[in-house]
């Protein structure tokens, strides 16, 4: 799992929530209010880098094509609480 530095209001509670949450599901994502997220963790599964490809790394469409890409090749997935990052 990787999280990102800027989340000033991510807690241990909701670690643990996404931790648990990745035994029920191949990949977590957390949503950022920026489009982006704050949060992936995934098990090993194969071609798990075609879950990233095709996706406008830096915009406000980096959560909904990576979503895209997860739902096109029919992976589980959870997604929590929606958290701003910081971005400048």
């Amino acid at each position: 799992m990787l999280i990102g530095s800027d989340i000033p209001h991510l807690s241990a509670d909701v670690l643990r929530e996404y931790l648990e949450k990745l035994h029920e599901y191949p990949l977590v994502l957390g949503p950022a209010f920026d489009g982006g997220y704050y949060l992936i963790g995934y098990q090993k599964w194969q071609n798990s880098a075609a879950l990233f490809e095709n996706v406008n790394w830096g915009s406000h469409d980096v959560f909904p094509q990576t979503l895209r890409n997860v739902q096109k090749r029919g992976v589980g997935y959870y997604a929590g609480k929606k958290y701003q990052d910081i971005d400048t």
